[in-house]
């Protein structure tokens, strides 16, 4: 299967025959899904993550990861589900978290992606206190650490929701409402539930939830539905550690062995490089939110021509179809 480890590969997976499965005695919010050999690997190559812990060729193989010409090398890959996950995955997940964090903040990364973009930029700076109700801006951008898909332009958005900062990372996390907010959406299930409650801390996988999803897009101007299989993580924002008031989800695209997943035509070349959803909360307005997000895929069926606007116009009605759940008042 494309994209996934290969024996020249690293994937951070320390196994620990101490290590037990939970028990029901523990809290709700810290149930997990474990398989004893992992099959779900993620890229990690742009989160920092000590790569010292490397798999075996022979694991790998037993994962199902075994037609080397089709495999990516010189990746830093990270073992989701297995059972000894549970040492890496919160600090991966946080990783994850704080490039977001910090690729949002990155004003020197963006370039308006329209004019009312690069007037408001200009006579406010990136301050989301002041965009207004009806405002939804637009920027692209490219992440500069020289890895895979540094090459590939993301997009940046920006827009007041109605909603709370909690209930809109609800409405994200939950699979079977997608499809009422995203217009391009065919379906989005939950594939291995890792840990439930956005809020729950001190979980096996740290913070907030976590879970493997599967989607399926059809964006306009493609000429089939898109396929992806992603690790969605949600959880609160930590004010504590500088990362403001509000939610934030994270996700990232997962490849899974030949031994769990038949290979799929449709999946095989759609990657979700990152995309990010930032909940920041308004002092004095409860149900309200300013919504920022960033979405970075790589498709061979968009060609890079197109990317870029496509882009743009998604991101653009996807703040605008999540509006529409809910009404804007008149004043903020």
């Amino acid at each position: 299967m494309a994209g996934a480890p290969n024996a020249t590969s690293t994937v951070i997976n320390e196994m620990d025959e101490n290590l037990s499965i939970p028990t029901n005695g523990e809290k709700e919010s810290s149930k997990c899904l474990f398989k004893r050999q992992p099959s779900s690997f993620m890229r990690a190559g742009d989160l920092g993550i000590d790569s010292c812990h490397s798999c075996a060729s022979d694991e790998m193989e037993q994962a199902g990861f075994q037609e080397a010409e089709e495999l990516d090398a010189g990746e830093v890959w990270i073992a989701v589900d297995g059972e000894c996950s549970r040492e890496v995955m919160p600090h991966v997940l946080d990783a994850m978290v704080h490039l977001g964090l910090r690729a949002v903040n990155d004003t020197s990364m963006w370039t308006p992606g329209d004019r009312k973009t690069a007037a408001w930029t200009k006579e406010l700076g990136d301050q989301p206190t002041f965009v207004e109700k009806t405002d939804i801006l637009l920027w692209t951008g490219n992440f500069r650490h020289g890895g895979y898909g540094s090459d590939i332009p993301c997009v940046k958005s920006m827009g007041l929701v109605d909603m709370s900062p909690r209930d809109l990372a609800l409405l994200l996390i939950d699979s079977s409402r997608v499809r009422s907010y995203n217009k391009i959406s065919q379906g989005r299930t939950d594939e291995v539930l890792l840990q439930s409650g956005i809020d729950s801390v001190g979980g096996t996988f740290g913070k907030g939830e976590t879970k493997i999803i599967r989607s399926l897009n059809k964006p306009p101007l493609v000429p089939t539905a898109l396929e992806f299989l992603s690790i969605l993580h949600a959880r609160k924002l930590d004010p504590e550690e500088g990362e403001g008031n509000g939610y934030i989800a994270v996700g990232r695209s997962v490849s899974r062995s030949s031994n769990v997943m038949e290979k799929s035509t449709t999946n095989a070349n759609n990657e979700i490089l990152l995309n990010v959803h930032i909940m920041k909360a308004i002092e004095g307005f409860e149900n309200k939110t300013v919504m920022i997000n960033i979405n970075h895929f790589k498709s061979a069926l968009v060609p890079t021509f197109i990317a870029k606007q496509m882009g743009l116009s998604s991101a653009s009605n996807f703040i605008t179809d999540i509006r529409d759940l809910a009404v804007i008042p008149d004043t903020l």
